[in-house]
């Protein structure tokens, strides 16, 4: 009855970011075309950036961002290991 992941194509303008959120599970993103930075709370400092070819898991339950780092389009694969997305999104 479903997959245990959930999967979605999100496409991210010059100057996306994210709120601050976190999920209950892993989530990886996938960078299918552009630059991003995303960081884990507290470590705002010390982005991973990633380009087209990369991915990055963040780990369940720590709240975390990202945001377009480039001047052109982002393209990212979001693979939430759960078969529905959940966010909770910490007001700043």
């Amino acid at each position: 009855d479903g997959l245990p992941v959930f999967t979605g194509v999100q496409t991210c303008q010059p100057g996306y970011a994210t709120t601050l959120h976190w999920h209950p599970y892993v989530e990886c993103l996938f960078v299918l075309e552009g630059s991003m930075e995303a960081w884990l709370d507290g470590e705002e400092a010390r982005p991973a950036l990633l380009s087209a070819g990369d991915m990055i898991a963040l780990p369940a339950c720590v709240p975390h961002r990202f945001r377009n780092a480039g001047d052109g389009t982002l393209r990212l694969l979001g693979i939430h290991s759960s078969p529905t997305r959940i966010v909770h999104r910490i007001e700043d």
